[in-house]
């Protein structure tokens, strides 16, 4: 496997030089304004290392009065951050309690969802003195309202998950909820660059060991210059998004993508391309390489006839097809492939294609 990583990796960068940029950014969620240690901890980590986070922020409990401590030291240190452009601060709900089987939005009234949203926002607007952008959806769940409400408050940013892809606003997935990957991920994919969110939860560091982990992820990330940390306002102006292809694209692994450790980055298009392309290329070498050697055993020939060609030709391209629109998964798909070359040579043999064709030919010849 090692040596099959090599050759791939080669085939894919033998017209690149030097690593791509890898654009990280770290969220996270279920924060409330008031002083909490493992929150504390858990920012300052980041501010020790110079990196920028993102807060979903949580503005009001269930009765829906705002939380906040207006004296604490916490909220003094989000202030000066959020000031700096060190801390970016997203809407994540009004109360993040369940008003419907779905969540907190999906499912109410446009009226509904726009007051909640336009509460929290105005709360977090009037603390920070700097307008909310950003929206993170509790339980990732939307509907169109929420979407018309989102627009009637000026948030262009949504994160979400990779399975509920926004075409209305600019949009940044979550691509990794376990900041351990991100060094492995980093590593297999600096050839090609792309970006990485990163959520994470208060429960994740309940441990101080959880922290120190944490720790060390970061000072890695920061000695690799092919690294850089943005939040979502950042990304934005920076003119660097993700669309449509790069999310769908991520959701589903081809066998190339899974040998090379890319689920968790969001590549280029472009990368994507080309991935898919080598990827479909594979499983028609592996077809062909099959069909030859059970056409050794069963068929014990080596030229084909016309009606062979074409039947191969276009079990070619079916198999082309199967592997570029992700018909299955890559090892069933892989499975499929070499049953599909093994039936297809024991066709051949059943009906006698071969014989078929030779008997004619002789017949012509004879009159």
């Amino acid at each position: 496997m090692k040596y099959l990583n090599i050759l791939l990796l080669s085939l894919i960068t033998f017209s690149i030089c030097e690593a791509e940029q890898i654009n990280i950014v770290f969220r996270y969620d279920d924060v409330v304004l008031r002083n909490d240690s493992t929150d504390i901890k858990v920012i300052q980590l980041f501010q020790q290392h110079n990196i920028p986070l993102v807060l979903g922020v949580i503005p009001c409990d269930i009765n829906e009065k705002t939380i906040l401590d207006p004296l604490s030291s916490f909220l003094l240190m989000l202030k000066e951050s959020v000031r700096k452009g060190d801390i970016e601060i997203a809407l994540h709900g009004l109360t993040h309690q369940k008003m419907t089987p779905y969540g907190e939005f999906k499912g109410l009234s446009f009226e509904e969802q726009n007051r909640r949203i336009k509460k929290g926002k105005h709360f977090l607007d009037s603390i920070f003195r700097e307008p909310v952008i950003t929206y993170i959806p509790p339980w990732n769940a939307h509907d169109e309202n929420t979407v018309k409400a989102l627009k009637e408050n000026g948030i262009s940013i949504v994160s979400s998950s990779i399975y509920d892809v926004w075409t209305e606003a600019t949009y940044y997935p979550m691509s990794t909820a376990d900041f351990h990957e991100m060094e492995g991920l980093v590593l297999n994919n600096q050839i090609f660059g792309g970006i990485g969110v990163v959520m994470m939860h208060r429960y994740d560091f309940t441990e101080n060991k959880a922290l120190n982990e944490l720790d060390k992820a970061l000072t890695l990330l920061k000695q690799n210059p092919s690294v850089r940390f943005y939040t979502f306002r950042q990304l934005k102006k920076e003119g660097i998004f993700i669309n449509s292809i790069q999310s769908k694209d991520l959701m589903r692994q081809n066998l190339l993508s899974k040998i090379l450790h890319q689920k968790g980055i969001f590549i280029s298009p472009k990368d994507i391309t080309m991935i898919k392309l080598l990827n479909a290329l594979i499983y028609l070498l592996l077809f062909y390489l099959v069909y030859m050697i059970a056409q050794a055993v069963m068929l014990k020939k080596h030229r084909h006839n016309s009606i062979q060609t074409v039947v191969l030709t276009c079990a070619g391209i079916l198999v082309f097809c199967s592997t570029w629109f992700y018909w299955w998964g890559p090892l069933k798909l892989a499975l499929c492939t070499l049953l599909f070359a093994v039936i297809l040579t024991w066709i051949f043999r059943l009906f006698k294609v071969y014989d078929f064709v030779v008997n004619i030919t002789i017949s012509k010849k004879t009159l």
